[in-house]
């Protein structure tokens, strides 16, 4: 249960691309507003 699914590794993945500035200022809210 506490491996990642192949698609919980492509969301972040694509989070990364979509939005690494809103990463870099808040790491941890960018999780939460595209994790739904």
């Amino acid at each position: 249960e506490k491996f990642m699914t192949q698609t919980e590794v492509s969301d972040s993945v694509i989070r990364d691309l979509v939005s690494p500035r809103k990463q870099q200022l808040t790491q941890g809210q960018v999780y939460s507003d595209y994790g739904g």
